[in-house]
């Protein structure tokens, strides 16, 4: 659905769209400043649908955000050039509906963010704060939607901060500090009875 957005703010913000007659329907070369004008639009229609997923996230109303993301890659949305995704305003507005949609439709457990950008584990080395939903969860002491993200298959190794002389703070580290483990264990072990598995792996409520 975005791409189609994207597609159609393109085709309106274009006024070279129609073929000129005699040229069999092929257009003229787009100035370089309508280039921008047509690139902007996109940027500026991506991120309203980016925006418009995140409301609905904070409104806890899934069927609006179903009709919004459709796939993986829509999951996986972030605001552009700040550390906020999709499972981050779930996590945040203590939906674990949500988080579980999110994670079945391909939302990324191990999404970690370094200024504002994403940033895979195996580049996380430099010193400093990193920010993701896993972490968020974990430091809001929210064991259900942390347990639902280990299910997916998030990273205890995810850092929260690296300092040079001590080394990093990771994911786990943190379940310890807040003594997170046993009341994961138990959503854990709970939904690993068949019929609990079946219905947080199709989205549907969890015993």
């Amino acid at each position: 659905m975005r791409d189609e957005i994207i597609d159609n703010a393109a085709t309106q913000a274009d006024p070279h769209h129609e073929g000129c007659a005699g040229t069999s329907g092929e257009h003229p070369a787009v100035p370089a400043a309508d280039r921008i004008s047509v690139a902007m639009t996109r940027k500026e229609r991506n991120k309203a649908v980016i925006e418009q997923a995140i409301a609905a996230i904070a409104d806890h109303d899934l069927a609006a955000l179903a009709k919004l993301v459709k796939n993986k890659k829509q999951a996986n949305w972030h605001r552009p050039d700040h550390a906020w995704c999709l499972l981050d305003e779930a996590v945040k507005r203590g939906s674990c509906s949500i988080v579980n949609w999110l994670l079945v439709m391909g939302a990324n457990p191990n999404t970690l963010f370094k200024r504002g950008r994403p940033i895979s584990l195996r580049n996380a080395t430099e010193e400093g704060w990193y920010f993701s939903p896993f972490a968020t969860a974990i430091c809001d002491g929210n064991a259900e939607a942390a347990a639902l993200m280990i299910k997916a298959g998030a990273n205890l190794d995810l850092p929260c901060d690296i300092d040079t002389e001590d080394g990093a703070t990771t994911c786990q580290e943190k379940i310890d500090d807040h003594e997170l483990w046993p009341a994961i264990e138990a959503y854990l072990i709970a939904w690993s009875t068949p019929l609990a598995a079946s219905k947080v792996s199709s989205g549907g409520p969890r015993l």
